[in-house]
């Protein structure tokens, strides 16, 4: 648990920081010595946008930026995610806000909390929460992207053989794949994850003779299937690389939500070569004859078709 603690003895205002996380899915906020809580009490859901310059006027009813849903933010929405009043404080009453990993963001966001002097609507602490987003994580055959700072620490990477022959990327609402044009072209393998735009220009006849596009597959939350048929597999390994990256950001002025950097979701694909060999007789090899005068292989038949012609 993070414990931010805001006491109206300090001189001037104050500008704290927090983070929700995998690690730390619990934030407490202590308002001390008759400070309020804002927004709006901190008694639901609401909390306010990165865009709100002044905590005081962030309220429900106000000239100035309007509290969000703290559900907004999430990737998953469990009903029993909002502030609590902790019952077990003995004089001040901390508010607390729990959330699951399962419910964290593919991408960084934050919001603004924090607590008022007595009467007034002046901030004495500002406290700026930043919810990180969940790593990237694999499933069996499929890879779902998210895109936070340190979402891809990992790099990802997948093997495609004539007993498993596709996988499924997904990019998610969030997310687009990389290069746009991914059923002509693919990226180098070894193309670092920190490359936004990357060159990716290799085509994929060149290391799998006869690729079709059709072995593409667009499903739901933006996912993107690549299946290899049973008797395409190349006769030597091959290995491409195809990624997903944050979609540009809103760009709307009246955008609720501020995203720090992203990282680029990568995955590397081999796919197995199958070793294909032709057979190829050896009429030059050597043969014996037996005792009684027979012999075998292929010397034989062509000095019995000489003396025949």
């Amino acid at each position: 648990m993070t414990l931010c603690t805001c006491d109206a003895s300090d001189g001037s205002p104050q500008n704290l920081e927090a983070r929700l996380s995998a690690s730390h899915k619990e934030l407490k906020l202590l308002c001390k010595d008759g400070l309020r809580y804002a927004p709006d009490g901190l008694m639901s859901l609401m909390v306010c946008p990165m865009k709100a310059a002044d905590l005081g006027k962030c309220k429900a009813v106000s000239d100035g930026a309007k509290p969000i849903d703290v559900k907004e933010l999430l990737s998953w929405h469990p009903a029993n995610v909002l502030w609590k009043v902790d019952a077990t404080a003995a004089q001040d009453v901390p508010r607390v806000l729990a959330i699951t990993e399962k419910s964290l963001p593919s991408v960084d966001r934050k919001f603004i909390v924090g607590c008022l002097k007595g009467n007034e609507d002046t901030a004495q602490c500002t406290l700026t929460v930043t919810v990180k987003a969940k790593a990237t994580w694999r499933t069996s055959r499929t890879v779902s992207c998210a895109y936070g700072k340190e979402s891809n620490g990992t790099p990802q990477s997948i093997i495609l053989t004539p007993a498993e022959r596709s996988y499924t990327l997904v990019c998610g609402a969030d997310g687009e794949i990389v290069p746009n044009n991914y059923k002509e072209v693919f990226c180098p393998v070894g193309t670092p994850s920190s490359d936004r735009d990357p060159r990716c220009y290799d085509r994929y006849a060149a290391v799998l003779p006869g690729y079709e596009k059709k072995w593409w597959h667009e499903g739901a939350n933006n996912s993107f299937t690549f299946a290899v048929p049973e008797d395409s597999f190349p006769d030597k390994e091959a290995s491409i690389s195809v990624r997903c990256r944050k979609k540009q950001q809103n760009k709307d002025p009246a955008a609720p939500l501020v995203e720090s950097a992203a990282s680029v979701c990568s995955l590397s694909i081999k796919v197995e070569g199958v070793g294909r060999t032709r057979f190829m007789p050896n009429i030059s090899a050597p043969r014996t004859v037996d005792r009684f005068g027979v012999a075998s292989g292929g010397a034989f038949f062509l000095t019995s078709l000489a003396q025949i012609l």
